[in-house]
């Protein structure tokens, strides 16, 4: 028999109800120990454009620096072209899993900084709902230190998806999603 979530009531509500996924055309590995957030951002664009530089030429062009980058930190470069929806999670206020996988429903490609490593990004590729249970939902994510993809627990998932800086950066769940515009 399941457990009754009567005390985590709230917690479970916050998961979304319905499967989604969105994976990327291409997912690049790191090439260094602190470019994380840059293999999942080159990922994230392989789905919205043809063509996709290296990280070398990646790093050069945006003047990143050594050591972690957050949601703020790629804004601050404009790094996305204006032809692309991005929603930054330095510009939200603790948003939700729920709230996460819908703007995956609504087409938008995603990457989350999380506790897995410390302040380490990995691009998001798909919620599954097994069952009635959220603990047994489960999440796909494309880790790109060991250039593998991983199945989480949902409720893992939530439980890392926290920024280890969160209070230098004010951001407690931090991530990134972009998608093409509609051309009008």
């Amino acid at each position: 028999m399941d457990r009754l979530n009567e005390y985590f009531l709230d917690y479970v509500e916050q998961f979304p109800s319905k499967c989604c996924s969105n994976a990327p055309r291409t997912l690049y590995k790191q090439e260094r120990d602190w470019t994380c957030s840059i293999a999942c951002i080159r990922t994230l664009l392989s789905a919205v454009q043809d063509e996709v530089e290296s990280e070398d030429e990646f790093i050069e062009k945006y003047k990143f620096e050594i050591g972690p980058h957050y949601s703020k930190d790629i804004q601050d470069k404009s790094v996305f072209s204006e032809c692309l929806s991005v929603i930054y999670g330095c510009n939200c206020k603790n948003t939700s899993i729920k709230q996460l996988f819908s703007y995956m429903e609504d087409g938008y490609y995603i990457m989350v900084e999380s506790m897995y490593n410390y302040a380490h990004w990995y691009a998001v590729l798909g919620y599954y709902v097994i069952g009635d249970d959220p603990e047994k939902h489960k999440i796909s994510i494309y880790d790109p230190y060991y250039d593998e993809v991983r199945l989480l627990n949902a409720d893992e998932f939530s439980g890392m998806w926290l920024d280890g800086d969160h209070e230098k950066t004010g951001v407690y769940r931090d991530f990134i999603a972009i998608k093409k515009e509609a051309k009008e």
